[in-house]
């Protein structure tokens, strides 16, 4: 229920599920790693990621690598060209976060010129 309350950017959802059942529930990822982080960088939600930055038991989620090659939350934003919130990561988890490769060397900068964003290699210089 978490993971697509995230994928809608249904906030209320998610706080309520809060709520009643604890984080634990919204911790949880589906078997291809996604999470509420990742499914709400997916989906271009900044109020599911401000939720998840501002609750402490979720914050990790937001540095948690759980793809294969090492996604994180910053690589998902800089697929879909999303310099706001890759803006909001550098705040929040600081540069060194954006810097991280995934294990295959693919950096923000290379996601971001692989799907023709311009932004995200201004965002990057």
């Amino acid at each position: 229920v978490a993971l697509q309350a995230a994928e809608r950017g249904d906030v209320g959802m998610l706080k309520y599920l809060i709520k009643v059942a604890g984080t634990g529930l919204l911790r949880k990822s589906r078997s291809d790693g996604m999470d509420v982080a990742r499914l709400a960088a997916h989906k271009g939600s900044m109020e599911v990621l401000r939720l998840v930055a501002d609750n402490t038991e979720l914050r990790p989620q937001l540095w948690a690598e759980t793809c294969k090659i090492g996604c994180t939350v910053a690589h998902v934003a800089a697929q879909r060209g999303d310099v706001t919130m890759l803006e909001f990561l550098g705040r929040v988890a600081g540069v060194a976060f954006l810097r991280k490769p995934r294990t295959d060397g693919m950096s923000i900068a290379r996601l971001g010129a692989l799907n023709g964003s311009l932004e995200v290699l201004r965002f990057v210089a």
